[in-house]
């Protein structure tokens, strides 16, 4: 006993001798972390942060689709009451792992969990704080290792620039791009240590984490892998083999190869989901241009590297590649001097080319994007010029002694020179619609002059002081405050140019939303959707947790948002919004509750609750009678349905539940009105792409119509053109039709008269308005609510009665009667092959209906037992190999030491062959660390 206790005294004093000996080497990076969280902090003050402003990090994608992807991750973390996997939330249904791993599976991501549901502006502020300390604390630990001669302050210096670059400030937005910035040091790092040593810890684990924290700009991360494993093998080949191992380039290869599959098989859960996710539409998202074109002239990348130099995040942008005067001014330094060997010039300088080539180059551009055109936010993987710069730099920084200052004072005066012709010929970037570079008199020229000044002069002067601590805390001192300027400054810019949305803008919303949504949650519990007529942003349902149809992500789903426009609501692109509702879209796709301020009363009755069951006076809560379950029994001449074969969507719902209930002649739910005439004044007609184009600024087109009286109206004008057209009613404005979110049935209220004068404005020579030939339906229709109300009291009496007590977003169990053999189900989920269906305990095969839903048949009639559950092949496959892919990695870790005595063998798999010669003592000695030597 009193053994086994002195040896666990003995290994505690080990373990803290260890601790101590690292924290005394490395304690210095904690001061590196912290020092550009609090600038990014004091960053967003300036600008009015709550609670001493209303100013908040929300802007942009940020603003319209990230923070809602974090609300429902926590919603997840904390509730428990959600799926990781599908989410009922976005666009009737769909994977939820796309979503997941595009924006948030990062590490930090989960830090918005330690914060109140009300708070999560400052999670996300606390978040970027960490990500910045992260980005400079790696950097810090790359360059400490770096060099033979450690500069500590010179260390913090240059890591602070890393972390306050111009990507990580205008980029902070898309915060799930950081994590790559992160990584990406001790990613090369691990190269080096591979190549050296053929250790592989470090290179596994950090290509993981970086693939698995953004596997978009981990692909990216991986381009450059390869890039900089070539770069390095050949320019540093005088100290990348210290024990002269024999073939070292084909056996370093080999060993990069492997241990990169390694870390992919690792991530294989992220990348086989991912790769399952974009197959529902976003690699069909854009059709990019693969002809060679220069993006941008040099005197605009020259621009970009100063302070305060944001142009634009729109699709005319340019790379944001500034990271700090002191390394524009040092870089042409490591060429001089002559402590660096000739292949490692030669390689960085191939690095920089191959970087400022992609950027140029807009084919070459596309191959590290994906094969795909960025949707704005150009050049996303331009923080890694700006770390091969840093490091270059900082080489030169730490070796300033072996160089003349003469070339130094040159290249400032020369940069100054550019600096201050720039105000004189500024480039212009711009677009169809703006000019985004304004040159900063301030902010760029004199800060980039005076800074240049300041630098030179500190840097001459520190080799020759005694006092060199305090001249290099000045020019730390100087280059925060250069970093925390051109930070402020860019985000000053970025809000002018997309706009930082308030704090009270997305808190007050919610803080009112959310008591209804919550006091109808709490009065049923059960599985339903629910939509609201008041938007803030398409992804409102994901924080407050309720199923609807209304979603913006870039991991789309085509089929579902051209499902959705087919049926009359707002949907295109990437996006979908309960805009253009009607009682039989709603009731088809299931939707049980409506909060709204409007009056629907005579659809639904009076309203289930109003402001006084939850203390709010604007909105009320509807129920919808005529809802059905997410699946239902139809007849099977609905397998036949198809979106297009109707002009518009009213007759595509009167066909839908015509067939769904197995009628031989159309029910007219949807009435038309009777067009009388149509005419045009200022217009010109012509024809373009099978539709009539009207054109003339001002001009008119009317139609008139013999509609019911006092019975609502709604207006349609099937087209895959959308432009905007401004519509009067009988001499009223009844609103616009056909922009982004009228682009779909649009109520134009009641007439008091028989006949109705429907006038369009073409507004612009740009909105020019467009229809499709040869219909033979009108645009206006009215709804029989009595046909409806018989009609689907009909389709009810099929629906699957889900059971309440036990369901999941990706589990949904049921029974249900059928009538029929061969008995076709329809539900109203989104197609996806992921959903497998039970019925009696018996799988059976899904079908697509209607070109987006799920279905499935029941052979016999009689009582069944249903479930649904989602659970793509890809999410098996991932995650098998996954598993196998870390236990083999963990296996190498555990008989590390056994694998080293098989010759051949051990070589392989990273431990190089015992050295022919003794490694010489300047290689050694230049090893920043003894520990970085394999074990003999």
């Amino acid at each position: 006993m009193n053994f086994n206790s002195e040896i666990a005294k003995n290994g505690l004093l080990k373990c803290k001798s260890k601790c101590k000996t690292v924290f005394s080497e490395y304690w210095y990076i904690l001061i590196a972390a912290l020092i550009p969280a609090v600038l990014v902090y004091l960053m967003y003050l300036a600008r009015g942060l709550y609670p001493f402003g209303n100013g908040c990090v929300l802007v942009l994608d940020l603003n319209g689709q990230y923070v809602y992807f974090f609300e429902a991750l926590r919603n997840f973390v904390v509730n428990g009451d959600t799926s990781i996997i599908y989410s009922f939330s976005r666009a009737l249904g769909g994977e939820f792992m796309g979503i997941y791993e595009y924006y948030i599976a990062s590490p930090f991501s989960y830090l918005v969990c330690l914060f109140p549901e009300d708070r999560m502006c400052e999670a996300l502020l606390f978040m970027f704080m960490v990500k910045a300390g992260m980005c400079a604390a790696t950097m810090a630990f790359y360059l400490h290792q770096s060099e033979k001669r450690i500069n500590r302050i010179g260390v913090i210096a240059f890591s602070v620039m890393y972390a306050l670059m111009s990507y990580c400030i205008t980029q902070q937005n898309n915060t799930m791009w950081i994590d790559a910035v992160i990584w990406f040091p001790l990613v090369m790092y691990g190269i080096e240590q591979l190549v050296k040593y053929g250790k592989y810890r470090v290179f596994v684990v950090f290509l993981t984490l970086t693939v698995v924290s953004n596997y978009y700009i981990g692909y990216m991360v991986c381009i450059a892998v390869a890039i900089y494993f070539f770069a390095y093998l050949w320019g540093f080949k005088h100290s990348n083999n210290p024990y002269n191992e024999r073939y070292h380039g084909l056996r370093s290869f080999f060993r990069i190869a492997f241990y990169s599959i390694i870390a992919i098989g690792i991530s294989a859960l992220i990348v086989f989901t991912a790769y399952y996710s974009l197959t529902f539409g976003k690699t069909d998202f854009s059709d990019p241009n693969w002809a060679f074109a220069s993006r941008f002239n040099f005197l605009e990348l020259f621009y970009k590297f100063l302070p305060s130099s944001y142009d634009t995040v729109r699709p005319a942008g340019l790379p944001f590649v500034y990271c700090g005067v002191l390394t524009l001014l040092l870089v042409p330094m490591f060429f001089f001097n002559n402590k660096f060997k000739s292949g490692e010039k030669v390689a960085y300088a191939i690095l920089i080319t191959i970087f400022v080539f992609s950027f140029a180059t807009s084919t070459i551009d596309l191959i590290w994007h994906g094969f795909q055109k960025p949707n704005w936010l150009n050049n996303r993987y331009s923080f890694m010029l700006g770390f091969f710069m840093i490091v270059m730099a900082y080489r030169a920084f730490t070796n300033m002694r072996t160089v003349s200052r003469k070339p130094m004072i040159g290249i400032a005066a020369i940069i100054g020179l550019a600096v201050i012709m720039l105000q004189e010929f500024a480039p212009i970037i711009k677009d169809d619609f703006n000019e985004y570079i304004d040159v900063h008199d301030f902010q760029t020229v004199w800060l980039t002059v005076g800074c240049l000044i300041v630098y030179t002069l500190l840097v001459c002067l520190l080799p020759r002081v005694k006092n060199k601590e305090l001249i290099s805390c000045l020019l730390v001192f100087f280059i925060c405050g250069e970093m925390y300027i051109s930070g402020l400054w860019d985000l000053n810019d970025l809000d002018k140019d997309v706009t930082f949305t308030k704090y009270s803008y997305y808190n007050d919303y919610l803080d009112t939303v959310r008591p209804i949504i919550n006091h109808v949650q709490e009065n049923d519990t059960g599985f339903y959707r629910m939509e609201k007529t008041y938007h803030r942003k398409l992804n409102d349902n994901l924080a407050l947790q309720i199923r609807g149809l209304s979603n913006s992500t870039s991991t789309l789903n085509a089929d579902t948002i051209y499902f959705l426009r087919m049926m009359g609501y707002s949907s295109k692109s990437h996006w979908s919004q309960y805009q253009g509702e009607t009682p039989v879209s709603d009731s088809l796709l299931g939707i049980k509750y409506i909060m709204t301020d409007k009056d629907y009363d005579k659809y639904y009755g009076e309203p289930l609750y109003d402001g006084d069951d939850y203390d709010n006076d604007t909105y009320v809560v509807y129920k919808n009678p005529y809802y059905m379950s997410i699946a239902y029994a139809v007849d099977n001449d609905f397998a036949e349905f198809a979106l297009d074969d109707y002009e518009n969507p009213f007759e595509r719902m009167n066909a839908m539940i015509s067939m769904m209930l197995g009628e031989e002649e159309m029910l007219q739910i949807f009435v038309p009105a009777v067009q009388v005439s149509m005419t045009t004044k200022d217009v010109t007609k012509s024809t373009a792409a099978s539709h009539d184009l009207y054109k003339g600024d001002g001009g008119t087109i009317t139609f008139e119509y013999m509609v019911p009286k006092n019975t609502e109206l709604f207006v349609y004008f099937p087209t895959v053109y959308s432009r905007s057209v401004n519509m009067t009613a009988n001499g009223k404005s009844v609103g616009k039709w056909g922009d982004n979110n009228t682009w779909r049935i649009v109520s134009i209220g009641e007439s008091n008269k028989s006949d109705l004068d429907l006038k369009l404005t073409i507004k612009n020579d740009y909105d020019n308005f467009y229809i499709k030939q040869n219909l033979t339906k009108p645009f206006i229709y009215s709804l029989d609510m009595e046909v409806f109300t018989e009609a689907i009291t009909r389709l009810q009496q099929g629906n699957v009665q889900l059971d309440h007590d036990n369901y999941r977003e990706d589990y949904l169990p049921g029974t249900i009667t059928t009538k029929n053999e061969n008995q076709l189900i329809t539900t109203t989920i989104p197609y996806d092959k992921g959903w497998q269906v039970t019925v009696d305990g018996k799988k059976v095969e899904t079908v697509e209906l209607a070109n987006a839903l799920v279905g499935y048949y029941i052979e016999e009639p009689g009582e069944h037992e249903i479930e649904m559950r989602y659970c793509p092949k890809e999410l098996v496959l991932g995650v098998a190999i996954s598993v196998i892919s870390t236990i083999a990695f963990f296996l190498l870790i555990i008989f590390e030491k056994k694998l080293r005595r098989i010759r051949g063998y051990g070589e392989f798999f990273g431990i190089p062959e015992p050295a022919v010669s003794e490694p010489n003592s300047e290689e050694i000695a230049a090893q920043a660390n003894p520990d970085q030597l394999p074990e003999q």
